[in-house]
């Protein structure tokens, strides 16, 4: 589908041991677009209540069904937003952990994290 090419230029931080790339430079054709993806499953059901990798996982396979039902694969996707409710500092290896297994250590494309507060929820 797209080709990307993905930069860490030596002038900022090195965010690739956080789990992104700075810059992607992509080549294409077709843009495909993506609902945030959450523990939710195809009953609207919250799942891994209080298991934030848990949570994690499903999110990202869940945005594997839609980008299978695109006809497009992950090493498609040119930025990723995260919104984490309750967001702190002992969250991030998990998600660098998650990131980088979805995705490989030289795949992941440029990310922003927004840090929300409040309770998910719950059914």
């Amino acid at each position: 589908m797209a080709d990307h090419l993905r930069l860490s230029p030596e002038a900022l931080f090195d965010s690739r041991p956080l789990g992104f790339h700075q810059v992607q430079l992509s080549h294409g054709t077709r843009i495909v677009h993506l609902a945030g993806q959450a523990a939710l499953d195809r009953d609207f059901a919250v799942q891994a209540v209080g298991d934030f990798k848990g949570q994690m996982a499903l999110a990202l396979a869940n945005i594997d069904v839609c980008l299978a039902a695109a006809g497009v694969g992950r090493t498609d996707i040119a930025m990723l937003r995260l919104y984490v409710v309750d967001h702190d500092a002992a969250l991030t290896p998990v998600i660098v952990e998650q990131l980088v297994g979805f995705f490989g250590a030289d795949a992941t494309p440029p990310a922003t994290l927004a840090r929300g507060r409040g309770r998910s929820r719950r059914r």
